[in-house]
């Protein structure tokens, strides 16, 4: 498998999730990589990503389990989020693809 510098903080980034089950939002999901290693704790996943390509992409490459993942396209720059809805959310690699003035509406 090629080398994937993400994956070096998905350690990290696991350690920093909050006990017991919950529900994720991963940003920018991609391949869903991350999103799979937080399924495989128990999350519930939501994986967005504005890529339709990248999320069937995910979406075929299934769930570990036993946290389910739900693939979908949208740009969390645009749609509406449901509010204090996620215990976790990430947002790799994803951030320096917008611009600044989105950011800081975020």
């Amino acid at each position: 498998m090629p080398f994937n510098h993400n994956d070096h903080y998905h350690p990290l980034l696991l350690d920093l999730l909050p006990p017991g089950p919950g529900i994720a939002l991963d940003v920018g999901c991609g391949t869903g990589r991350f999103a799979r290693r937080l399924a495989a704790t128990g999350m519930a996943v939501e994986a967005v990503d504005v890529s339709a390509a990248m999320v069937a992409a995910a979406a075929g490459l299934g769930s570990p389990g036993p946290g389910e993942i739900v693939y979908r396209q949208a740009d969390v720059t645009t749609d509406a989020l449901p509010e204090a809805h996620y215990d976790y959310i990430s947002c790799l690699a994803s951030l320096h693809h917008m611009p600044f003035e989105t950011l800081a509406k975020l």
